[in-house]
């Protein structure tokens, strides 16, 4: 349960280091074994973010708000983890997605990797995609109606 943070739900889940970000000095060996390979460690953030939007859905949640995993103290390239994290989000089966940040250059980086999956979208389509104050349910229906091939909104 969400205590008193205003949520219904708080969703953990555990997001590896990216061996990129890591202290470049020796570690000891017990410590060693634990550091995923680069393409380990996407993997993993990957199934992170599949995990917490799938919980969100079994908990029936339609509205769901992220930080942007990977793009703080895990040492992932801001880039790689963005890209990831946009292409979650983009099949997530939650119908309303926000995500925080907390720093311009990761906010920068998804945008800019978000409007790269909308280049295939008219103005008018990612305009219609909107709210407009309707309910969560309509909007998600009519959405689901006016789907278009090749473009992420429609």
């Amino acid at each position: 349960r969400g205590g008193d943070l205003g949520a219904r739900y708080v969703i953990h889940t555990v997001v590896p280091s990216h061996p990129s970000g890591r202290d470049p000095r020796p570690m000891p060996a017990p410590q060693a074994g634990d550091v995923a390979t680069a393409d380990e460690a996407e993997e993993l953030l990957k199934q992170a973010f599949s995990n917490a939007l799938g919980t969100a859905r079994d908990l029936g949640v339609s509205t769901v708000c992220l930080p942007a995993m990977g793009c703080g103290c895990r040492g992932y390239p801001v880039e790689v983890a963005a890209g990831i994290g946009v292409a979650a989000l983009q099949e997530a089966p939650i119908p309303y997605c926000e995500v925080r940040f907390w720093e311009t250059l990761t906010f920068r980086k998804w945008v800019q990797l978000t409007e790269a999956r909308l280049e295939g979208c008219e103005e008018a389509d990612v305009r219609e995609a909107l709210w407009q104050g309707k309910s969560l349910a309509e909007w998600h229906e009519e959405q689901e109606a006016k789907r278009k091939p090749g473009c992420a909104v429609m």
